[in-house]
C-alpha cells in the first residue's frame, strides 16, 4: 500500500489491536460509572446510529438480547428523530445507546437532543471525538479516541466502538468471564491480521472476483451488513449481506 492508494485505511486496519487495547483501558477505567447504568430499570434498551454505526447498533442490540434476555431494539437515528411515537410507546422508559464515529452526525445528535428534552429515559453515548456535540449529550458518555480515523470509510472506528458495545453488553449481563476474555482480543486480532495479510492482498488484487456475499445471523447480521457496505464503498463492487 502507498499513500496514493489506501495508505491510511491500511494503517487503520492494521492498528486495530492497539486501538482495542486503549479502548479496553478506557472501559476498565470507566467501569464504576457504567455500572450505575441498570438496564433492568428500563422498559427497553435502544441502540442507534447512522450508516455503519446503525449496523453496529443492530449487532450490539442482538448481542445484548442474547446475553440478557431483555427487550431491545436497533433503529436508525433518523427514525428516533422523525418518528419518536413509533419508537417510544407512551409511558415507557428507555435506555438509549447512541453511537457515532464523529460525534457530530446530524440525525444522531438531533435524536439525542430530542430524547433528552422529552425526558424519555437515560442516554449513553459512544463516540471518538471529545470536542464534538455527542460527547457531552448523555448522562453517560464514552469517548474512545483510539478509534479516530483519517479515512472516509470506517474500519478501526467501527471495530473499536463495537468492542465497547459488546463489552457493555457483557457488563450488563454480569458476564465476568466475557469481560476477562475481552482482554485477549487485541493479541488475537494481531495474530489474525498477520496470518491472513497475504491472503487479503491476493484476493483484493484479483479482478476475477466481482461479486461478494457476506453471511451472518443473529448478532453477526449487522456485522455482515457492515462488511458488505465496506466492499461497496471501497471497491464499487456488487455486494450483499444475507442471514444464513
Amino acid at each position: 500500500m502507498n499513500q496514493e492508494n489506501g495508505h491510511y485505511t491500511w494503517e487503520e486496519i492494521q492498528s486495530q489491536p492497539a486501538a482495542w487495547q486503549e479502548a479496553l483501558a478506557v472501559l476498565t477505567d470507566k467501569r464504576a460509572m457504567l455500572e450505575k447504568i441498570v438496564p433492568a430499570r428500563f422498559d427497553q434498551v435502544i441502540f442507534t446510529g447512522c450508516g455503519s454505526t446503525y449496523y453496529l447498533a443492530q449487532s450490539a442490540s442482538a448481542l445484548y438480547a442474547e446475553l440478557t434476555g431483555r427487550p431491545t431494539w436497533a433503529y436508525p437515528a433518523s427514525e428516533l428523530w422523525f418518528s419518536p411515537e413509533r419508537v417510544y410507546p407512551t409511558g415507557t422508559r428507555t435506555l438509549l445507546v447512541a453511537v457515532s464515529r464523529s460525534g457530530a452526525t446530524t440525525e444522531t445528535v438531533n435524536a439525542c437532543r430530542a430524547f433528552r428534552s422529552e425526558n424519555r429515559g437515560e442516554l449513553l453515548t459512544l463516540s471518538c471525538y471529545r470536542e464534538e456535540p455527542l460527547a457531552s449529550l448523555g448522562q453517560y458518555n464514552l469517548v474512545l479516541e483510539s478509534g479516530q480515523e483519517t479515512s472516509i470509510a470506517q474500519t478501526r472506528a467501527f471495530s473499536t466502538l463495537y468492542l465497547a458495545a459488546a463489552w457493555l453488553a457483557a457488563l450488563w449481563a454480569t458476564r465476568e468471564d466475557l469481560l476477562l476474555a475481552a482482554g485477549s482480543l487485541p493479541k488475537a486480532a494481531e495474530m489474525l491480521l498477520t496470518q491472513y495479510r497475504q491472503m487479503a492482498k491476493d484476493l483484493g488484487s484479483s479482478l476475477n472476483i466481482d461479486r461478494f456475499y457476506f453471511l451472518g445471523s443473529a448478532s453477526r447480521y449487522g456485522l455482515a451488513s457492515e462488511l458488505s457496505l465496506k466492499m461497496k464503498e471501497m471497491t464499487l463492487s456488487h455486494s450483499e449481506p444475507f442471514h444464513f
